[in-house]
């Protein structure tokens, strides 16, 4: 447990002292979700549902260019959670949930 907390705290610092190297918003149903993805593979992802707003944190695999696809990993407690995204226009899709 304690590894853990550490780990999303240090994924914290790390995200808030370097700039994304890409970054996609996307409005779905009421809820606006934005990701950045860091050169480190690690990421955050904001999601805003009318005024409540959290963050999500985890690692992504992939590539991040047009037509690509990349991979988002979220670990919450014993789950976990991945998405797939796959790139066209500029903007992320997401097209499958594991």
């Amino acid at each position: 447990m304690k590894k853990n907390f550490a780990f999303i705290i240090l994924l914290i610092i790390i995200s808030c002292t370097k700039k994304p190297i890409k970054e996609f918003s996307f409005i779905n149903n009421n809820e606006t979700t934005t990701i950045k993805l860091f050169e480190d593979n690690t990421f955050t992802q904001d999601n805003r549902l009318l005024e409540r707003k959290y963050t999500i944190e985890g690692s992504w695999q992939g590539a991040i260019e047009e037509g690509d696809t990349f991979y988002t990993t979220i670990k919450e407690g014993i789950e976990i959670k991945k998405n797939s995204y796959y790139i066209y226009k500029n903007k992320a899709i997401s097209f499958v949930n594991e």
